[in-house]
Order: C-alpha cells, then structure tokens, then sequence
C-alpha cells in the first residue's frame, strides 16, 4: 500500500498542495491544479493508496476554508473509490 503524508506545515497556499500532490501521486500532465481535476485523479486511482493528514489545523491557519475543502474531496474520493483510505 502506498502511503502519502499531507503535513499542513509544509504549504503556504493551494499550489503548494497541487505541486505535492502531483509529485507524490504522479499526476498526469493534464492534472488542472484544482480540487475537481484532484477528485476526478483520486477515483481513479486503482491501488492502494492511504493518505495521513497531519497538522492541517497550521494549514487551515493559512489558507481558511481552502484547507477543510481539501480534506472534503479525499473524503468524498474515499467514499467513491475503496483504494483510497484517509488515516
């Protein structure tokens, strides 16, 4: 199972995420850096794959409600797609 850590400590915006995310998942090139073109990756996905949010509370400081909205659409992933799981 691969495993990726979301640290709320390391992004000072949204286009920090979307630059991590797309490493760390290897998105595609046509990835749109948004949260819709990040759902529509995450129910793709077709491994195992378990994401830890941890310290979002430093995130949510930074970026408001964009931080709750981010965590919304891996949930909303997890629930679509049974290879995704939200630790």
């Amino acid at each position: 199972m691969k495993r990726v850590i979301i640290d709320g400590r390391l992004f000072s915006d949204m286009a920090d995420v979307h630059t991590f995310l797309r490493s760390a998942l290897d998105l595609p090139e046509y990835y749109g850096n948004n949260l819709d073109a990040l759902y529509d990756c995450l129910t793709q996905i077709g491994h195992e794959t378990a994401f830890e949010f941890i310290d979002m509370e430093v995130f949510c400081l930074k970026t408001g409600k964009k931080a709750r909205m981010l965590k919304s659409v891996f949930e909303d992933a997890a629930a679509e797609n049974p290879n995704i799981r939200i630790i």
